[in-house]
């Protein structure tokens, strides 16, 4: 018993040091910030995404290497890019902004379908299950460029959605406070 007053005598005493719950409050702001920031970078990455396909899409088998250099700039005449290959020209390179505008789309793909088990044990190796999947729909001979159009636009519109609310969440928080 005496313990548990202690505990909580201690605690008492840490939550009122000065500017402990501001600096709490920040850090959870920019957490916020950051997951936004994330958010919007994928948005663009999407809407460029989605605009490579409508003009360049290929079946993964003769696309294009994934560099915005070569892309319109010495490409081979009838070149293209497939769903996965627009996404890495649009994201520039960035590894982490690819892995999250993959797993967009991956979710995208596969959503109002029983959620599929799967034992991934790194974030790499999801990404590459993820890219071959994309991949592999891609290149199933039902798919067009449309097609594969419509999904990254249905992507766009989804985040977009969970973009807002993640904002007005965010704007609901109100200002922090005074440091």
């Amino acid at each position: 018993m005496r313990d548990d007053l202690s505990l909580v005598e201690h605690l008492s005493s840490v939550i009122r040091r000065p500017g402990l719950i501001a600096r709490l409050r920040l850090r959870r702001r920019d957490r916020v910030s950051a997951g936004l920031a994330s958010t919007h970078a994928a948005l663009g990455v999407l809407r460029e995404a989605s605009l490579l396909v409508e003009l360049t899409w290929a079946r993964a088998g003769s696309c294009t290497a994934c560099s915005r250099d070569r892309v319109g700039h010495g490409g081979a005449t009838g070149s293209g890019l497939c769903l996965v290959g627009a996404l890495g020209v649009a994201t520039d390179g960035d590894p982490a902004l690819r892995a999250r505008v993959v797993d967009l789309v991956w979710l995208q793909l596969h959503s109002g379908q029983p959620r599929r088990t799967a034992n991934w044990n790194s974030r790499a190796a999801r990404e590459a299950l993820q890219v071959r999947d994309l991949r592999a729909w891609n290149d199933g001979p039902a798919h067009d460029a449309g097609q594969v159009a419509a999904l990254l636009r249905a992507t766009l519109r989804s985040t977009r959605s969970t973009f807002g609310r993640a904002r007005a969440a965010a704007d609901l928080a109100g200002p922090p406070d005074s440091v």
